[in-house]
């Protein structure tokens, strides 16, 4: 989340308002001028919640006397519609099927993250960061705590990846691990118990999907792969 707050302020509002533009400056006009002139909805969205994050804060501290973020978001409920976009995220066993087979063929590296994305119902910040020690092979269970995520860095002023928090208490759970599912995990031990013994510099941090030196995935490795696969299948992304 942290991110992606940073990325909307450095990237598409900053230079659009002009980076010594003062506060008492900014007018519903330029921001609504500001919102509209995103090429996505979702991009419109997100900049429009982030101002009005922004401006908010700054009038609980006093810096300006008006919210003019949320005065722009009025006029702009009213004048803006946007496009609905449904997504087919309903996947049936043969599609599943198809997705698993196409995936262990032509993309091993994405391939148990898929996996346990599929027969988990996780997220996949929720996968990258699964653990061995995560897994109860006795109860047949995983628990689900953390995921990838981004924490602020205060030597360097940067966010820097991380394990994190889940997004809810909720998030914390224990979730069923099918037989087949299990013995997947157990192939992908051997394979870590020999990477560790063999590649110099090995990293033994005890992740499940990791590359051959024990460093895990990211989103970005896992998106650019996801998407051909389903390019390939078919299907959509999103």
């Amino acid at each position: 989340t942290q991110q992606t707050y940073c990325n909307a302020a450095y990237r598409h509002i900053i230079p659009f308002l002009k980076p010594n533009t003062k506060l008492s400056a900014v007018t519903p006009e330029k921001l609504l001028a500001l919102i509209t002139s995103r090429k996505s909805d979702h991009m419109k969205k997100h900049t429009l919640h982030v101002l009005r994050l922004s401006f908010r804060y700054a009038y609980r501290k006093r810096y300006i006397k008006t919210l003019p973020a949320e005065m722009a978001n009025e006029i702009f409920k009213k004048t803006y519609t946007f496009i609905q976009e449904r997504r087919d995220v309903t996947w049936n066993l043969d599609t599943i099927k198809m997705v698993l087979i196409r995936c262990k063929e032509d993309f091993p590296d994405i391939y148990l993250p898929v996996l346990l994305s599929l027969m988990l119902g996780t997220r996949v910040s929720e996968t990258l960061v699964l653990k061995y020690q995560d897994i109860d092979f006795i109860s047949k269970t995983v628990y689900i705590s953390k995921q990838i995520g981004y924490q602020w860095d205060k030597k360097t002023l940067t966010p820097q990846k991380s394990e994190i928090e889940t997004k809810t208490e909720n998030g914390n759970r224990f979730v069923p691990l099918p037989d087949w599912v299990a013995k997947e995990i157990i192939v992908k031990r051997t394979w870590y118990e020999d990477m560790r013994e063999r590649v110099p510099g090995f990293q033994d941090l005890d992740y499940i999907c990791c590359r051959h030196d024990g460093t895990p995935y990211y989103r970005a490795y896992w998106g650019k792969q996801f998407k051909t696969l389903m390019n390939m299948c078919g299907l959509s992304a999103h």
